[in-house]
């Protein structure tokens, strides 16, 4: 049963099951999951919304996850009516978004790059945390190792709840629980391309066992291996 209650619970560093953190899906993966293709697809918000509706509905994702960057904010949660039972957006946003839109209750989080996005207009602070508009914010980290770290370190400063990163490994785990920050994706796209299905399923069950709730590949919509992809979704699945 998809609850977007999960995703927030484990953003939230609450107890609960797995939920699936993966913002880029290739295109690519999405049409061939999906069993449909073409630029029809993409090609206005409404199109986007409901293939993105389709395709996180169908990996069993509590959340579908949308670029208001690619697509105008408004005219996206205007589609909210297509969102399955259950599930709701989490809006990866910059600058140039439209912040009030936010508001909206078919939000429940929001992504982003820019680390002093916090310090707009709508953001508030809850027991540490920065809330824009009443929602949790991410930030999205392409840095490894020390970077990673400097990352989850900025990001804990400004009050950001959760810190998405391409790979991830114990010493980042531990940095980020001592400074109060979820992690999220982390499998690393090296892994989904270039290991057997067999490593894909243990490296997902490592992540679990140092508690990491939020899995995901790590990519940012760089090519990844159908049976790579497919293997890391269908260990996901069986933790649910």
């Amino acid at each position: 049963m998809r609850d977007y209650r999960e995703f927030a619970r484990a953003l939230n560093g609450q107890s609960g099951r797995v939920s699936l953190a993966e913002p880029f899906i290739p295109r690519v993966i999405t049409e061939q999951l999906i069993w449909r293709r073409g630029a029809q697809l993409w090609d206005s918000a409404e199109h986007y919304i409901d293939t993105l509706c389709e395709l996180y509905a169908y990996v069993k994702s509590d959340v579908v996850f949308v670029d208001a960057r690619a697509y105008n904010l408004r005219e996206l949660i205007e589609r909210r009516e297509l969102l399955p039972e259950g599930m709701k957006f989490v809006v990866i946003i910059d600058r140039t978004s439209e912040l009030d839109a936010l508001m909206d209750d078919s939000i429940c989080a929001v992504m982003t790059d820019e680390l002093d996005i916090v310090e707009r207009v709508g953001t508030s602070r809850e027991r540490g945390k920065s809330l824009i508009f009443g929602k949790p914010c991410v930030y999205l980290s392409r840095a490894l190792g020390d970077a990673a770290k400097d990352d989850i370190l900025s990001a804990s400063e400004r009050g950001f709840n959760g810190v998405y990163l391409p790979k991830t490994d114990e010493r980042l785990i531990e940095f980020a629980a001592e400074k109060s920050v979820v992690l999220l994706g982390g499998v690393g796209v090296d892994a989904v391309n270039h290991t057997q299905p067999l490593d894909i399923y243990n490296r997902v069950e490592w992540l679990t066992e140092h508690r990491l709730r939020l899995i995901g590949s790590g990519g940012f919509g760089e090519p990844v291996e159908y049976l790579g992809f497919i293997s890391l979704l269908g260990k996901y699945q069986k933790l649910l």
